[in-house]
């Protein structure tokens, strides 16, 4: 899964946008195969937090290397909002801060190896 998404992100220098358990299938080589490239958005389960819609994010530069520096919005009350990420801060991440956006899919696979390597409840 990790060799999957370093290769989208070092390799093909583009983004999934939306790694979930779901988008991983086993071929008949027994190869992982990274599917649905679609970008439909994350389940809420496997999102990084600052994905919600409700962080602003600026890449700040020191000592020749760049970190991501996330800034809560703290403006009016919202509602209506959707209980999943919407695919619409992923986009204007891989424009503005492209390591945010690495950052949060490496997150998600995190929670997608966690979810599918843990024991199940019994």
């Amino acid at each position: 899964m990790a060799a999957a998404l370093a290769h989208t992100h070092f390799v093909a220098h583009t983004y999934h946008m939306d790694i979930k358990p779901a988008n991983f299938l086993i071929d008949a080589d027994f190869h992982l195969v990274l599917i649905d490239w679609e970008r439909s958005g994350v389940p809420a389960a496997v999102t990084a937090p600052e994905v919600d819609g409700t962080w602003d994010v600026e890449e700040v530069s020191a000592e020749g290397s760049s970190t991501p520096r996330y800034t809560k919005y703290t403006g009016p009350e919202t509602r209506n909002t959707s209980l999943s990420s919407t695919p619409g801060v992923y986009p204007e991440w891989s424009k503005k801060c492209p390591k945010a956006l690495e950052l949060a899919e490496v997150f998600s696979l995190g929670r997608c190896m966690w979810k599918l390597l843990r024991q199940p409840d019994i």
